[in-house]
């Protein structure tokens, strides 16, 4: 005897995949209190999300400059040639990270995080 799926079958396991999906891998972030930018000469500069700023770091390739303002942060220029990083935008959240291969600059946000499904 076999069994048949119905569509709304189908619906209904490819939702509560996702779901899980999203809670394993973006559900337990939080909002960041801190961000740490580096650069491949082994700089590391830390500041507080809560202070709007910008930052200027070499790397590389010359000068990289980011933007920290309202909880958040970005780059806003950099020498790479295609600009992947300025492009990713803002992040703000625990764990979430930006880099700019070319140039070695790593920019990313820490803090307290409420839920993390992966660490035990």
């Amino acid at each position: 005897m076999t069994t048949r799926h119905t569509l709304a079958d189908l619906v209904v396991i490819a939702t509560l995949i996702g779901i899980g999906l999203y809670l394993v891998v973006d559900g337990g972030k939080t909002a960041g209190s801190t961000v740490t930018i580096s650069n491949s000469d082994g700089t590391i500069l830390t500041f507080s999300l809560n202070e709007d700023r910008f930052v200027e770091i070499e790397g590389r390739l010359g000068r990289s400059v980011i933007e920290i303002a309202d909880g958040r942060v970005r780059f806003v220029e950099s020498p790479c040639p295609h600009h992947l990083c300025m492009r990713r935008g803002w992040i703000h959240r625990c764990g979430d990270w930006i880099a700019c291969a070319p140039n070695g600059i790593l920019v990313s946000i820490s803090g307290k995080t409420d839920f993390d499904a992966i660490t035990p």
